[in-house]
């Protein structure tokens, strides 16, 4: 998806200005191997540096950092809160599994970023530098068919059969640049260049 929306009335509006993304919500179970950040991220008021996560099926089992290790290893464990109704303590299994996947390419968010000796330090602006990725929740309405459906159950059937995440957070970090080659697998295992010396080739 790119940020247009509409609203429920079918006005179309873009929450998300500058944006220079196209998104999409993984198959939360899938998700294996190790990424690391590009870039900074500003989180909670303290930046964190040099970010590696090691996926098994989905969820980040191994995180570190060079800078503010703990911070960002204590984010993304299982997060409790307290249910406002009842009362009872919530505990988020979530927080890991990976929520969405970005494709950034010639952003003129970066080209500023980079005049001015680094990031932003507010991930809205930050992450359409370049590509990024988040833990935690992902974008229901990135399934096809979602924003058509009315009835509650039948909302969460298609999450669940979809294998969206759900999550109480949902935190973006770069993992993108002008070097970075983004590459897609078919069905069939033929490779396809998707962004190369940063520019979508599809």
């Amino acid at each position: 998806m790119s940020a247009c929306e509409k609203t429920l009335s079918g006005q179309k509006f873009v929450a998300n200005v500058p944006t220079e993304e196209v998104f999409s919500s993984p198959d939360k179970t899938k998700t294996r191997g190790w990424v690391t950040s590009t870039l900074p991220l500003a989180l909670n008021g303290n930046i964190v540096e040099g970010i590696k996560m090691e996926f098994e099926n989905g969820k980040a089992v191994k995180v570190t950092a060079d800078k503010n290790e703990k911070i960002i290893q204590d984010h993304v464990k299982a997060i409790e809160k307290t249910d406002e109704k009842t009362g009872e303590k919530i505990i988020d299994e979530s927080a890991a599994m990976l929520g969405e996947v970005a494709l950034v390419a010639g952003s003129p968010i970066y080209k500023i970023s980079e005049k001015k000796g680094g990031v932003f330090n507010s991930t809205l602006l930050d992450e359409n530098a370049v590509c990024h990725i988040a833990v935690g929740r992902g974008f229901n309405n990135c399934i096809k068919g979602y924003n058509d459906i009315k009835d509650e159950n039948e909302r969460k059937a298609l999450i669940e059969e979809s294998k969206i995440n759900n999550s109480t957070i949902h935190t973006d970090f770069m993992i993108g640049g002008p070097d970075v080659i983004v590459e897609g697998i078919k069905q069939n295992g033929e490779k396809v260049t998707i962004i190369k010396n940063d520019k979508f080739q599809i």
